[in-house]
């Protein structure tokens, strides 16, 4: 028998190795900071719940006893339906699912392990297979990520720190940003 938060953290273990192996394969010249923020944008939440709801249809499967819960999984499920793995994996920073919907795909990678014997083999093919459609729009030519970006421009200009705080959440821009300068 093993517990969920075990279960959960074997899954999250497993999806990892099945990316990076994916990823080293397919591109061996690839530097470990390419293939980190690749890995990252294929395991991020928004990725797995678009292969939890656009692949393998479990949010069809989910039981939930709460209302608040349920309406905003179902309140989500067409934007990501309505949604391209590659605007998942380009655009993944624009999509804040609801946690279950990558929960249930890391839950199922969980139950396949254990199911299978614990034959690691056999889940990276169930799991490299599910995951298709986000892994082949991989590349380590991809623009990076906005918010990424703009980090690794605030750290090479020499700021020493950057503070975002919600001024309105009601507002179209909710945030401030303010960006101590180099001294």
């Amino acid at each position: 028998m093993i517990c969920h938060d075990l279960a959960n953290v074997i899954a999250k273990a497993v999806v990892d190795a099945v990316v990076m192996t994916y990823l080293f394969k397919k591109f061996p010249r690839a530097n470990s900071g390419q293939l980190s923020s690749l890995r990252a944008r294929a395991v991020c939440g928004p990725a797995l719940a678009f292969v939890a709801v656009c692949v393998l249809n479990l949010h069809t499967f989910l039981l939930a006893d709460h209302p608040g819960l349920t309406t905003a999984v179902e309140k989500y499920i067409p934007t990501l339906q309505a949604t391209s793995s590659r605007d998942i994996v380009l655009q993944s920073w624009a999509h804040d699912p609801p946690k279950v919907l990558s929960d249930i795909f890391e839950s199922l990678v969980a139950a396949v392990l254990i199911d299978s014997g614990y034959n690691f083999d056999k889940t990276m093919c169930i799991v490299e297979t599910a995951m298709q459609c986000i892994l082949e729009v991989l590349s380590p030519d991809l623009p990076p990520e906005p918010v990424s970006a703009f980090y690794l421009w605030a750290a090479k200009s020499g700021c020493k720190r950057i503070h975002l705080r919600c001024v309105s959440p009601d507002a179209v821009c909710p945030y401030s940003l303010h960006i101590e300068p180099p001294v």
